[in-house]
Formats: C-alpha cells, structure tokens, sequence
C-alpha cells in the first residue's frame, strides 16, 4: 500500500514478513512530514513486531528531525521488546549514520533481504 505523508516523503509500502514489519521509506524526512511518519511507525509498533526493518533505498534526504524521530522510535521499540534496523541505505544517507555514530544504535543492512533473514535466524 502506498501512502503519502506529505511534503517529499513516502511510505511506499509497510509489509509484514513474518514477525518482521518492514517499512519502505522514500523522498525526504523534514519536519514537515515528521508527525505524519511518526504516527505511521508507531502504528506499525502498536503491532508488535520482534522487528522493524526501514528500508531506506528510495530515500533521499533526512533532516535532523528525521534523525530524531527515528532515535524516538527505537527507544520505543526496545521498551517493549523490538529491534529496529536499517537496510539499503544509500551512500549519502548511509555517511549521515556515520556522521552522526548513529550506526552505533542502528545495525544497517546492504539489503532489506539480509535485514529480514537475520531476525529469522
């Protein structure tokens, strides 16, 4: 399922494979689509998932209230129980999680596929 957010960004699809939720994020994350991704994920969360792959090949851009949401978001998750990991980011997206040691708290996958299959195995 599709669903704008507003501004540039896009949940392409929120897909659930197994105990796994995984989120396809593309365009931008500002502040002025934060709310709108915020209540998706933790609708997302509300299921409870063991795990929440963003799957980021589609995104271009995250501002600093992007990176915000997605640090609330994971203190939420491990509060009851859930992983929350990245895959697929790209090389830009990916230099921000370095930039900023958030790889340090979100293990980053190459592939939503390695993303999924290690939370199985």
């Amino acid at each position: 399922m599709r669903e704008p957010l507003g501004g540039n960004m896009t949940v392409v699809e929120m897909q659930r494979r197994g105990s796994t939720a995984v989120v396809h994020l593309q365009g931008t994350i500002t502040e002025d689509n934060r709310a709108s991704l915020k209540a998706r994920l933790e609708e997302t969360l509300a299921a409870r998932p063991a795990r929440i792959v963003l799957e980021m090949r589609g995104l271009q851009y995250i501002s600093s209230a992007g990176l915000g949401l997605f640090l609330s978001i994971l203190k939420a998750a491990h509060a009851q129980g859930t992983d929350v990991v990245v895959a697929a980011p790209p090389a830009a997206i990916q230099e921000l999680f370095e930039i900023t040691r958030l790889t340090k708290v979100f293990p980053i996958f190459e592939t939503e596929e390695e993303a999924c299959a290690e939370a199985l195995g």
